[in-house]
């Protein structure tokens, strides 16, 4: 349960910047949006694990010899995908997303990494459903974290989370590898 509590706040990472992000534009004290994008951001956590694991269990016996590596190799192109996004952060960009079908596109972006951690569950014998579950509960509070961060301090955190994020992902890929060729 310790590894999936960290790969989900891991996973949540990306969700968490953007929401900083959110926050900051949200303008209203009582505006919709700080309860509708944390929700639309958790579901999707919860939903892509799935979508990957029934991928990953589709081919499981045919890569079975090479999981680890799957694994290893998904996991570093995740984390390395979130820290070069983190670096990478356009403010420009910020304006334009609490539009309805931005926050969508903003729920399927963020979770494709839970997607790729997916399939590399359906190789570990993971309970997909309690870590598709713990995934989408800690997106979604850390989320709301993020938007009433945001509101605060205007986006300051964004960045140093998403950089986090990678680099336990790419720790996880790491410990994956090494159980699997030392033990």
């Amino acid at each position: 349960m310790f590894e999936t509590v960290l790969v989900a706040l891991s996973l949540a990472m990306d969700s968490f910047s953007s929401s900083v992000v959110c926050g900051s534009l949200i303008k209203a004290k009582k505006d919709i949006k700080r309860f509708t994008i944390p929700l639309s951001l958790g579901l999707f956590h919860i939903l892509t694990p799935l979508l990957g694991w029934r991928l990953g269990s589709i081919f499981e016996t045919l890569i079975s010899s090479v999981d680890h590596w799957i694994a290893f190799l998904l996991l570093n192109f995740v984390g390395i995908k979130m820290i070069y996004g983190s670096v990478n952060f356009s403010p420009s960009k910020r304006e334009k997303l609490l539009n309805g079908s931005n926050i969508l596109a903003l729920s399927v972006a963020t979770s494709i990494d839970a997607f790729v951690v997916g399939i590399s569950f359906a190789f570990l014998d993971t309970n997909i459903f309690k870590a598709s579950i713990t995934i989408g509960i800690v997106t979604y509070l850390l989320s709301i974290l993020g938007i009433m961060i945001g509101r605060k301090i205007k986006g300051l955190f964004g960045q140093k989370a998403g950089v986090f994020g990678g680099i336990v992902l790419i720790g996880l890929g790491i410990k994956i590898l090494i159980e699997h060729i030392f033990l």
